[in-house]
């Protein structure tokens, strides 16, 4: 199992792909495009705590390769729990 950095914030997993298989994810400062979000070039796999803010908007590149806006629109720390607006765009192979 790999350590996380306490407060660290995994991306959310949009699909059910195999144990091995990471997402990627990177901070954008609009609400992007598919196109913005794939010529993104500085992936990370997790928000920081400091990164975990309301209105954050990462894109995240799922494991099988589909693209996706997510963005945190609440986060209720007693409770533990986040909210999300999510949109993904299908792969040029999907029906």
């Amino acid at each position: 199992m790999r350590h996380q950095p306490h407060g660290a914030l995994r991306p959310p997993r949009l699909d059910h792909a195999p144990v091995g298989r990471r997402e990627k994810l990177a901070i954008v400062k609009d609400s992007p495009t598919l196109q913005d979000c794939e010529a993104q070039t500085v992936l990370q796999t997790f928000l920081t705590s400091g990164q975990t803010v309301v209105g954050q908007k990462p894109c995240v590149q799922t494991s099988d390769g589909r693209w996706a806006y997510v963005q945190l629109t609440a986060i209720d720390r007693s409770a533990r729990t986040m909210s999300f607006k999510i949109v993904v765009w299908k792969l040029p192979t999907d029906p």
